[in-house]
């Protein structure tokens, strides 16, 4: 049997092969090294031209296909930091958080004020907070639904301590209901305990409003909870205001529970 070389003998192989009537190829071998992706290509048969110049490198083959796939994947991870830094925070996954429930028991959500003369008390209802948590905690930005006046929750949640997942800050979302209101403060010993200006406020004109969140207590005569939902800048004012607040008493009716929601009351300092 007449024998001939592979037209690539130091490609293919290095020894004489038979050769077999017009066949066309078959039998090869594409194998990609690690590092270099040397090519050997194992042939018993006559190569067509295309795979020739695949081998030569005048055409892409399919080993340089796989080496592109492989190094597209390999940079993904580089790709996508570069992507998340270019795309703004709130494009990006938020992670969740919740609401430190000490932290809401110290500055329960708190009602609008009432108008005297009250006609009616506020009626139990639900308010939807959305809430953007900042790395260290604190509100940095809060939404509320409600049915009612929904500034005093906002300024309770902006009070509220959060954990979220990886502490790296986040959104808590979650509905706060509010228990039927049975109480107000009664007039009469908000008159008779009104707020001292404290004299070195009044030495130093500061004036100011505070806005007092007071939560009746089991009796329902005086709050059993008051705080500062929001401060008048001044340390001295916020302290005479508590101490008023404190004094005040509370008219309920029927129906009164440990559940009554706290009520914002603003006090002034004003001097005339």
């Amino acid at each position: 049997m007449a024998t001939t070389r592979c037209p690539r003998a130091a490609a293919c192989c290095n020894s004489a092969r038979p050769t077999f009537p017009a066949a066309p190829i078959t039998n090869i071998r594409l194998i990609e090294g690690s590092l270099r992706r040397k090519r050997h290509v194992v042939c018993n048969a006559r190569m067509k031209p295309g795979v020739i110049a695949a081998m030569l490198g005048f055409a892409p083959s399919i080993t340089d296909k796989e080496a592109r796939v492989k190094k597209y994947h390999r940079h993904m991870p580089l790709f996508a930091l570069m992507i998340a830094g270019l795309l703004p925070a709130a494009a990006q996954a938020s992670a969740r958080c919740e609401v430190i429930a000490d932290s809401m028991a110290r500055h329960p959500a708190a009602v609008a004020e009432l108008k005297y003369p009250a006609t009616s008390l506020a009626p139990a209802h639900e308010a939807k907070l959305r809430v953007q948590v900042a790395a260290d905690g604190t509100a940095r930005d809060v939404e509320v639904e409600s049915p009612h006046d929904a500034e005093p929750v906002r300024r309770s949640a902006q009070q509220w301590r959060y954990r979220c997942e990886g502490n790296q800050g986040g959104t808590a979302e979650w509905v706060v209901p509010y228990a039927a209101q049975h109480c107000k403060v009664d007039l009469t010993s908000k008159a008779h305990n009104p707020p001292r200006y404290p004299p070195a406020a009044f030495r130093d004109n500061v004036q100011g409003t505070v806005l007092l969140a007071l939560q009746p207590q089991g009796d329902g005569k005086t709050a059993r909870l008051a705080y500062v939902t929001q401060s008048s800048g001044s340390p001295l004012l916020d302290d005479a205001a508590l101490a008023a607040g404190k004094r005040w008493q509370f008219a309920c009716g029927a129906g009164f529970d440990a559940s009554e929601p706290a009520q914002e009351v603003p006090i002034r300092f004003v001097l005339n």
